[in-house]
């Protein structure tokens, strides 16, 4: 199926992707993308809330910058700031995805709520050693997180949780009671296999697995 992006053509998603990451490429870590290349990052965002999952990603206030991040395993991140404050980090992978969205997935506070557990987990965990973390193994991080949700009834819109700092990536719950909680179920329901960050980075990009590991 042809995905049109303002005035490009791409004949598959896949092809649409290896745009998408020849543009990340073209930046450094904290540079502002040009005019041009903005433009067509927010035409794919429209995109993907017309045909691909619907997910509404920005608020009516104007975009004043995107810009991409690095991760300690060089894989790029995408960021987009709003005139109002507001900094998001996009999914760019979901873009052109026609996969539909069930009742906790994909929506803005989900995934605040997911970098909330994140952070309670690491917090946890940080006696691991500098090299080491934390691998999720026969039940993936997200499913642990839904279960959690299902058990304990939980409307995720509902719950509170502040950046814990201007790094948007590091979110907590402002309930230490329900991060408590959280973290009880987690320790009781997960199966953990201490990894190098190296090996953790190529399990989730699926080089050892062949099941998704999110």
């Amino acid at each position: 199926m042809t995905i049109d992006i303002n005035d490009m053509k791409f004949k598959t998603k896949r092809v649409a992707d290896s745009y998408i990451k020849h543009l990340l490429s073209k930046y450094g870590e904290g540079e502002k993308f040009n005019q041009t290349d903005m433009q067509f990052i927010l035409d794919s965002i429209k995109y993907r809330e017309k045909y691909g999952d619907g997910v509404k990603i920005l608020s009516s206030s104007p975009v004043k910058k995107i810009f991409k991040r690095v991760t300690y395993d060089k894989t790029p991140l995408l960021f987009i700031v709003q005139t109002n404050g507001n900094t998001i980090e996009v999914n760019y992978n979901k873009f052109y995805s026609k996969r539909k969205l069930n009742k906790y997935n994909n929506t803005p506070q989900m995934n605040k709520f997911i970098k909330a557990c994140r952070y309670e987990v690491s917090k946890h965990g940080k006696n691991n050693g500098k090299d080491i973390v934390n691998h999720h193994d026969a039940t993936s991080f997200r499913e642990l997180i839904e279960e959690f949700i299902k058990n304990k009834k939980i409307d995720v819109n509902k719950i509170k949780m502040n950046n814990l700092t201007n790094d948007v990536r590091h979110v907590y719950y402002k309930d230490k009671d329900f991060a408590k909680e959280w973290l009880k179920f987690h320790d009781k329901k997960a199966n953990i296999t201490k990894v190098s960050k190296t090996l953790h980075s190529k399990l989730h990009r699926g080089k050892y697995v062949k099941r998704k590991i999110i």
